[in-house]
């Protein structure tokens, strides 16, 4: 199998929360009220919490392209989790819609108490978006997954690496005698 490089999955995977994100921004839930009054709710406004993961997963991403081998794991671990979580709340709001519009409903209207809203409310749909941003979170959590896999394999550079190769770096004190000197340590000799 292919070799899976930092640089090709972590911007693939920025490029999914984004996507996520977005469409979180655009309506969900569409309802319509006895006296014609349409209603609706965005990803953001029915379910508060869809925009902060898909914000947690971003700071996840950027974490992991820092990362040393062992905790990309654990942020790939942490990015499934996350895109699991997103995709319960999504799938609750999907599996009953009227529950989840009915605090903007009852904003709109005046209208409160959930018998009050479900007989005010005619008919309720959602929108192509929630399951946009579900699909999305379906792609991020494989993401995840293939990140735990991958970053076993991802090179990475550390000082102790650079030093059990032979290119071994001065010592602090070396550098700033150096400086005290009048030479730049960082230029080559």
């Amino acid at each position: 199998m292919a070799r899976i490089s930092r640089g090709r999955l972590l911007p693939l995977a920025a490029a999914v929360a984004l996507v996520e994100l977005g469409a979180a921004t655009q309506t969900w839930v569409a309802a319509s009220t006895e006296a014609g009054t349409s209603i609706a709710g965005t990803g953001s406004d029915i379910v508060a919490v869809v925009p902060a993961l898909c914000m947690a997963v971003l700071a996840v991403v950027a974490a992991s392209s820092l990362a040393a081998r062992w905790s990309a794991r654990v942020l790939g671990a942490v990015h499934g989790l996350l895109a699991v979580l997103l995709a319960v709340v999504i799938l609750r709001c999907a599996a009953n819609p009227l529950d989840a519009i009915s605090a903007l409903v009852s904003q709109t209207t005046g209208v409160a108490g959930q018998d009050g809203v479900r007989d005010l409310v005619t008919g309720v749909s959602v929108t192509a978006w929630l399951w946009v941003t579900f699909g999305g979170s379906i792609v991020s959590g494989v993401l995840g997954v293939v990140q735990i896999w991958a970053s076993g394999r991802w090179t990475t550079r550390s000082r102790h690496e650079v030093a059990a190769r032979g290119q071994v770096t001065a010592e602090p004190a070396e550098t700033w005698d150096s400086l005290s000197r009048g030479s730049d340590p960082t230029m080559e000799s």
